[in-house]
């Protein structure tokens, strides 16, 4: 197990992969991403949109989201590895 301090309010979205390495420090509101958040078809988008007009009004939250036809990537943190304020790590970047 990787030893990491994660300050406040990160978020880790990841249907396939992300990994981190040991001593690994993020600051406030850092976002990670695996992947594109949309679908590789336009069909697939508007079934999501439909799905998000389902989910939305109950609580605020996509629920039952098809991760399945996402193009996704490892985001990898390496040892000693830093995230700053704010920041944003897309699919397929090691830090």
């Amino acid at each position: 197990m990787a030893a990491f301090e994660v300050t406040t309010e990160a978020k880790w979205i990841a249907p396939s992969s992300i990994e981190t390495g040991d001593w690994v420090t993020m600051a406030w509101v850092c976002m990670i991403y695996d992947h594109n958040l949309d679908p590789i078809s336009y069909l697939n988008l508007v079934a999501d949109q439909k799905q998000q007009l389902i989910d939305c009004p109950i609580d605020r939250l996509v629920r039952n989201k098809d991760c399945s036809n996402l193009a996704t990537a490892p985001a990898k943190i390496c040892d000693d590895g830093w995230l700053g304020f704010d920041s944003v790590m897309l699919k397929g970047v090691t830090v």
